[in-house]
């Protein structure tokens, strides 16, 4: 906070509401112990996420001045853009280079920012993801250095794939299909011409909403989704159809 030019009464502040609470854990049923914190807040402090995200600011400055030093190299960009690093609240995506020189200053970064801040990662909730240009020996000898799962593609972030390779329309399926599922639920039950509209509005076109905020949903995909949209709004049916 000091190096952020917060004054020295403001910091003295925060501290004694750092230092000055104290809490109990409870073991079947009861209250045990009596616990002070010396250097963090408790759960559901206020200041919690605000103090956060100045230690994430420090983590922060910490990539970037090594992407500048050239200790790391982030995803290159047409021009001088580069990413070297995505922060989604508690959630960090880091980009660099697949070298074993790359990956030492990186650790580095996080020993680094886990002393200043008493922010220890959590290495088994932890994955590396690597191109298929990487050698296998080249990724075991990274592996050797942070200890991570090696997975063949990320985990859905929000719903959403974290990358999105050529055939756009397999990743996306899911997104029609649920929209399948709400509708075919809906066919046998009567509603009237404001209740379909209702459903529509407010389910069956909110279900892609944030995917196409993202990302640039398949033509195809959102034709299937406006027949299915249309079908149940004119009244067809599997048996029977009706003019639209």
């Amino acid at each position: 906070m000091e190096r952020l030019g917060f004054s020295r009464k403001w910091i003295d502040l925060v501290l004694r509401c750092v230092t000055t609470s104290s809490f109990s854990v409870l073991i079947n049923g009861a209250a045990k112990g009596l616990i002070q914190p010396q250097s963090v807040l408790r759960q559901g402090c206020p200041l919690s996420p605000y103090l956060f995200i100045l230690c994430v600011e420090l983590f922060s400055n910490l990539l970037m001045q090594a992407e500048t030093k050239q200790l790391i190299h982030g995803l290159k960009f047409s021009g001088d853009l580069s990413i070297s690093h995505l922060l989604f609240a508690d959630d960090s995506l880091i980009f660099t280079r697949a070298t074993t020189e790359d990956y030492t200053h990186l650790k580095a970064l996080f020993d680094c920012y886990a002393t200043a801040s008493d922010q220890i990662f959590n290495y088994e909730k932890s994955s590396m993801f690597f191109s298929g240009q990487v050698q296998s020996s080249q990724v075991a000898a990274i592996q050797s250095i942070f200890q991570f799962n090696v997975v063949s593609k990320h985990e859905k972030y929000l719903g959403l794939p974290s990358m999105v390779g050529r055939k756009r329309t397999t990743f996306f399926k899911d997104i029609k299909l649920r929209v399948l599922s709400k509708i075919s639920n809906w066919r046998d039950k009567i509603f009237s011409s404001g209740g379909k509209e209702t459903l529509i509005k407010a389910v069956a076109q909110a279900v892609p909403a944030y995917a196409m905020s993202v990302f640039r949903i398949p033509l195809g995909l959102c034709d299937d989704i406006q027949k299915a949209i249309a079908n149940f709004w004119w009244g067809a049916k599997k048996d029977q159809r009706t003019i639209h």
